[in-house]
């Protein structure tokens, strides 16, 4: 069930290990301290304590281990909190996982790989009423949308393939010189990079850009 109650909007994090959950719950309730954030290990549990959740944040690496098979728990939350925001992080590589993902209700897959700012981004976008990914769609139609829709973001925004590195690299939270660095580019060229794409986006800042190019990114099997 979703937060009916008019009380503070709720973040439910299921995961087995406790550093991991009280980790991701201590840097939510710091970032975003409007919203009240759970940590729970198993679904039970969850369920036990009435299943409340406006965004529900499972990791899936973490519950492959306690007894659900893929994403039957990521599809269990999604059955009790039909309304609810669902973010799924994951080793996630293949265009089969995604879907199936997708297919059980998800709303957007995070890498493992990714920072903790690409969750606090997903969870900002969702609250505005975002989506992380176009397609809702369950099987394999859902991958091939999902990559059809990432293109076409990709043609509509009308970046270089250096910018779109650079934004890449944005969403990890890279320093300017890091990412001159890492690109092998002037620290200049990264700035000049960085004001046209803030121009191509329409953005006035980093945050800006990170949503709006939040899922261009996501992994897939091409």
């Amino acid at each position: 069930m979703t937060n009916d109650t008019g009380d503070m909007p709720h973040i439910t994090i299921l995961a087995e290990k406790l550093l991991f959950r009280q980790c991701l719950q201590a840097c939510l309730s710091h970032a975003i301290p409007d919203m009240d954030v759970s940590g729970y290990s198993t679904l039970d549990e969850w369920i036990n304590t009435g299943g409340m959740a406006d965004i529900i944040i499972v990791i899936q690496s973490e519950i492959r281990n306690i007894g659900t098979t893929s994403f039957e728990a990521t599809g269990k939350m999604r059955s009790l909190a039909p309304s609810g925001q669902v973010i799924v992080i994951s080793d996630v590589g293949s265009a089969q996982e995604i879907s199936e993902a997708l297919g059980v209700g998800a709303n957007g897959i995070i890498p493992t790989s990714s920072s903790i700012d690409a969750i606090l981004l997903a969870v900002k976008l969702l609250r505005r009423g975002g989506q992380l990914v176009s397609s809702r769609q369950p099987s394999a139609s859902a991958a091939e949308n999902y990559k059809k829709s990432k293109r076409s973001r990709l043609a509509g925004v009308n970046l270089t393939p250096a910018q779109l590195r650079i934004v890449r690299e944005m969403q990890k939270g890279s320093s300017n010189r890091k990412i001159a660095s890492d690109l092998s580019m002037s620290e200049n060229t990264v700035k000049v990079h960085i004001r046209h794409i803030f121009q191509r986006l329409n953005a006035n800042n980093r945050t800006e850009v990170v949503l709006k190019t939040h899922n261009f990114f996501t992994p897939l099997v091409e």
